[in-house]
């Protein structure tokens, strides 16, 4: 299923894009939303979300725990959350990938249980309407 961003939505994630600190980042992210950017770019951008997706993989395979670090929730469990959201946005079914990265999947499927997570998700809904 493919989300639809209406025009005025693009415009305000563009603008954000451009107030990204890091100048070339925040120009690749406003072309990437725009769909204006190059097959090389995009070879790259795949690259690096598999890449990320292994070292979170690696990462939960080495816990050998629900979370990244031991038996709780910390900090790089929100930060690894984010990123996997973010993946959904761009329209990467995680869970789809669970063939590749079945910890990760796993993982990404537990941490939308959370009641954290459902509020700030409804929320993030809630300002797209």
């Amino acid at each position: 299923m493919t989300k639809t961003v209406d025009a005025e939505e693009q415009d305000r994630i563009v603008a954000l894009a451009g107030k990204h600190p890091d100048k070339a980042r925040g120009e690749f992210l406003a072309r990437a939303i725009q769909r204006n950017i190059t097959q090389e770019e995009m070879e790259l951008a795949r690259n690096s979300i598999n890449a990320s997706l292994e070292e979170l993989e690696n990462l939960l395979i080495l816990s050998g725990s629900n979370y990244i670090y031991d038996n709780e929730y910390t900090m790089a469990d929100a930060a690894a959350t984010v990123r996997l959201f973010r993946l959904g946005q761009l329209n990467i079914n995680i869970e789809a990938l669970s063939n590749q990265y079945p910890l990760t999947a796993a993982y990404y499927a537990k941490m939308k249980q959370r009641k954290s997570f459902n509020e700030i998700d409804s929320s993030y809904k809630r300002q797209l309407l």
